[in-house]
């Protein structure tokens, strides 16, 4: 046979070959994996590491959890108090107490709503003894506006507290200092003046959760 066409019939036999042979097939590419941005507010951020502590405790396959500085960012929002009308899904996931708090040294004592309204507005404000509050956008500041305050006007000689860490160490150092905070954060020997009890402590979703996040929050609100 000569070369030449020995030559072709292998060129043949090895394309009929590859026609027979099985076809090939797709490999399905893993899942994304996903991130859950969660934000807390100031006064809600013990209860970020229980959260955290639930979403270990009931992995989601391929979904990690991660705290964030931004709330609009945020798939989860934890807050202290009632929703606001456009805050989306809202599910109680603990309690909490507002405080107004002292020095231990201070000269206040325990006071009613009446009282603490007085001295908040300045109109009742003994002389030496200094108010600490927060901004107005905080959750802690709403809830003390609105169910203590009322009508009144806060005075205008209060100073801001930019948390309730920085709350809490006023308190606890200057003997003048008055202020709030969640009982969570109450530490130190400072002393308690007047409470506003059970509080709701929430977490917020813009839509229906996903079974992630439906499980780790109803750890959340387990005993």
């Amino acid at each position: 046979m000569r070369p030449l066409k020995r030559l072709f019939l292998l060129l043949t036999f090895s394309l009929l070959l590859a026609g027979c042979a099985a076809p090939a097939t797709e490999t399905a590419l893993p899942p994304a994996s996903r991130t859950i941005d969660i934000y807390a507010s100031p006064a809600a951020r013990p209860w970020l590491s229980d959260f955290f502590a639930c979403a270990r405790a009931f992995p989601a396959p391929d979904t990690t959890l991660r705290s964030t500085d931004d709330p609009s960012a945020a798939a989860v929002r934890i807050q202290l108090g009632e929703p606001g009308k456009d805050d989306g899904t809202s599910y109680q996931i603990g309690s909490d107490d507002l405080l107004v708090v002292t020095h231990r040294q201070n000269l206040l004592q325990n006071l009613d709503a009446a009282q603490t309204r007085e001295i908040f507005s300045g109109r009742g404000l003994p002389a030496g003894v200094q108010v600490w509050v927060y901004a107005a956008g905080e959750d802690i500041q709403r809830i003390f506006q609105k169910e203590v305050l009322g009508e009144a006007v806060l005075s205008s000689l209060a100073k801001l507290a930019t948390d309730p860490q920085q709350m809490s160490d006023t308190l606890n150092s200057d003997p003048n200092a008055v202020g709030i905070l969640p009982r969570r954060w109450k530490m130190g020997d400072s002393r308690i003046i007047f409470t506003l009890a059970n509080l709701p402590v929430l977490a917020l979703t813009s839509g229906e959760p996903d079974a992630a996040l439906r499980q780790w929050m109803g750890c959340m609100q387990e005993p």
